[in-house]
């Protein structure tokens, strides 16, 4: 009856060893786990916080390109497209000898 005992003492042990073994594996996946949410989770809040700049810096380098649109077509239509009423033409032709 004694060897019975042990035996079944020492299985009990060996099982109680399994689970505990088993529990912290799980405690171990749980944490890695939880380490990588965690990580994901803070890339996904600085990407979020990247974008919302981006589009802040898009608005603003639009903003700068259309008012350059702007001064640029302005000043070009000034000075270029707009004729001049008392602009002179020269009638003087000056003859350049051929290269031949």
């Amino acid at each position: 009856m004694r060897d019975l005992l042990i035996r079944l003492d020492q299985r009990v042990t060996d099982g109680f060893a399994t689970i505990n073994q088993r529990l912290d594996a799980f405690d171990r996946r749980a944490e890695t786990l939880d380490a990588r949410v965690t990580a994901l989770e803070t890339a996904e809040v600085k990407r979020a916080g990247e974008l919302a700049g981006a589009q802040r810096l898009g608005s603003y380098l639009k903003i700068a390109v259309t008012a350059l649109v702007a001064v640029v077509g302005y000043l070009g239509y000034q000075i270029e497209l707009a004729p001049r009423s008392d602009r002179v033409v020269s009638k003087t032709v000056i003859q350049t000898p051929s290269r031949s």
